[in-house]
């Protein structure tokens, strides 16, 4: 009754069939529909949240339209979960809420790599230039998730079954201790995978793009990967792995929720300050940046950025919670502080408003006096107060 059309013939499920077996799911398990968008053409992009938790789990695939076997797998995946046969995910269902989308790209489904509009949705945290695009980065402001799997596949050589990719991983930017814990997400997988004799490794480092899904996520403090079988190996190997990649992302997510808990805190206090280095990505081509490409521009934060005509950033606001203070300044010390520099630092190439930058304020002194203190004796020293 719930079978996929992969699991009946072989065929991949179609865009319909996949929303109907959602549907017919949300009807007949503890598990709510809910719709996170649409997409270009209006089709609503749908995803299945199950059980109660207090720790969000995300999972996307159908990000491009010619990775059907993440796809297929996710859905197949999204039933076993619904329907917790012999209580498998009972453990996991009443510490977890997880909610899955297996088909962000509905209009080119088994088509194309991008959208309608010819974009590719995986490049969209500092573009915000397609609706499906949107619409997951919604779900990670709205769902909030303490963490997230993306379920792709590649057009590289076969000869490993999966590759991972954590996010930010050539960044020189990212959070330290938020990038050891997405490796030791990965590497969770890849221990597994070994003993049962599937090869694993990382993502080719001179294909890995940037601003991603998973790189949005990243930014903000969300332990992410990607996971990638390969389109030239056989369709049921393909399938077959990426269903056990859900399941160990789940099991690690379940083993790891207090250390996550533990990496926000951090995250949180290794936040950027003024002064800190930061080093801008420059020189990628737009739309389809690769790290490869870029051009590492060192710069000093500013204390602050000051937009002038705040309406024309009001999206990228409204997306990543930006906090405003003061007449339309942008503190880099908040949770959205590591896009700040990329979307707003004039030596950005990515810059999206003109704005210019607060620095740290400088002092001088004013009204001395002479007062003595005791140090081995009484001294007499000059004070003077700080004025901005």
């Amino acid at each position: 009754m719930y079978e996929t059309q992969f699991e009946i013939d072989g065929k991949w499920t179609t865009v319909a069939n996949g929303n109907t077996l959602l549907q017919q799911l949300s009807k007949d398990t503890n598990s709510t529909i809910i719709k996170v968008g649409e997409s270009e053409l209006g089709k609503d992009i749908i995803g299945l949240k199950i059980g109660d938790g207090v720790n969000k789990t995300l999972v996307t695939s159908g990000v491009h339209g010619t990775e059907p076997a993440s796809r297929e797998a996710v859905l197949i995946k999204l039933r076993d979960i619904c329907l917790n046969k012999n209580g498998l995910y009972s453990n996991f269902l009443n510490n977890h809420t997880i909610l899955i989308i297996p088909t962000i790209n509905p209009d080119q489904m088994f088509k194309t790599y991008r959208n309608s509009k010819n974009i590719d949705i995986n490049r969209v945290s500092f573009h915000l230039d397609s609706t499906e695009g949107l619409s997951f980065l919604r779900v990670i402001r709205d769902f909030k998730p303490d963490a997230f799997f993306d379920f792709h596949e590649h057009s590289g050589k076969g000869d490993i079954d999966v590759r991972f990719v954590y996010p930010m991983m050539l960044d020189p930017n990212t959070d330290k201790v938020l990038q050891k814990t997405q490796e030791n997400a990965i590497n969770y997988s890849r221990d597994y995978f070994k003993t049962i004799g599937v090869s694993s490794d990382y993502y080719y480092t001179w294909n890995t793009g940037f601003g991603s899904l998973t790189c949005a996520a990243s930014l903000l403090g969300i332990p992410c990967y990607t996971s990638e079988t390969c389109v030239l190996n056989p369709k049921n190997d393909r399938v077959d792995i990426q269903k056990i990649s859900v399941d160990k992302a789940l099991e690690w997510h379940s083993l790891n929720a207090e250390n996550i808990k533990k990496m926000k805190i951090e995250f949180n206090n290794n936040m950027l300050d003024s002064n800190d280095v930061f080093t801008l990505l420059n020189g990628m081509k737009p739309g389809a940046e690769m790290y490869t490409q870029a051009q590492k521009v060192p710069i000093k934060l500013p204390l602050r950025y000051k937009v002038e005509n705040i309406d024309d950033f009001k999206d990228f606001i409204d997306i990543y919670n930006i906090d405003v203070v003061n007449n339309n300044e942008i503190p880099i010390k908040q949770n959205a502080g590591r896009l700040l520099p990329y979307m707003l630092d004039p030596k950005s190439d990515l810059r999206k408003i003109d704005a210019s930058r607060i620095e740290v304020p400088t002092f001088s002194y004013d009204k001395f006096r002479t007062t003595k203190v005791l140090q081995d004796e009484w001294v007499e020293i000059e004070i003077g107060f700080y004025l901005k």
